[in-house]
């Protein structure tokens, strides 16, 4: 029985080392029971640190620490897996955002005994989305710009045109008051010759 304990646990370590990202179990109150690497490289100290406390003993960051611990338990309580998005810093300091799927830990009759968990870094995907999404807002602004902009020089155009038609429309109606003019001016012209021919 000892030799077959002892080959599970070398099994599950081996198992839980070659997964990547972040893999654990946890007790009922939270305590880190399993880790693989990433789970070390995410809190920057030694398995021997960790192995046996919770959340808000060995993080830095207690209130990120008390918001995993209380989602942990929800999930424990509800005994339904789960995908969730939650922030944990690294150990220097930087911001990261983890994609966590976590479910109860069950024992061979269904009793919830725990908790298990994987999660992958997903800051830099999260960052490209932010991205994105800033740059599909300052495209909007852009067209947004680009749209007033025609509006503006099709309006402007339209005056133009309007001006056009209506200098047009002023000429032609000078032009045919002119021809009237150069009539009642020729006749006018004539009365004078006559006048001064008595």
């Amino acid at each position: 029985a000892e030799a077959e304990r002892d080959r599970m646990s070398a099994l599950l370590r081996t198992f839980t080392a070659a997964v990547p990202g972040v893999v654990y179990a946890k007790d009922l109150d939270g305590r880190m029971l399993v880790a693989n690497h990433g789970t070390t490289e995410l809190i920057g100290k030694p398995p021997e640190f960790y192995l046996g406390k919770t959340d808000v003993e060995f993080l830095d960051d207690k209130a990120q620490a008390r918001q995993v611990m209380a989602t942990d338990r929800r999930i424990m309580q509800g005994g339904k897996v789960e995908q969730i998005e939650e922030r944990v810093d690294m150990p220097d300091g930087s911001a990261a955002i983890w994609l966590s799927v976590k479910g109860p830990l069950l024992d061979d009759s269904g009793q919830v005994i725990g908790l298990i968990g994987s999660s992958i870094d997903v800051t830099a995907r999260k960052t490209a989305e932010t991205a994105l999404l800033e740059l599909n807002r300052t495209l909007e602004v852009r067209i947004a710009q680009a749209i007033a902009e025609r509006e503006a020089a099709e309006a402007a155009l339209r005056q133009s045109q309007k001006m056009e038609a209506i200098g047009q429309l002023t000429g032609g109606i000078a032009h045919d008051f002119n021809n009237l003019l150069a009539g009642i001016t020729g006749s006018l012209d004539l009365i004078k010759l006559r006048l001064t021919q008595g």
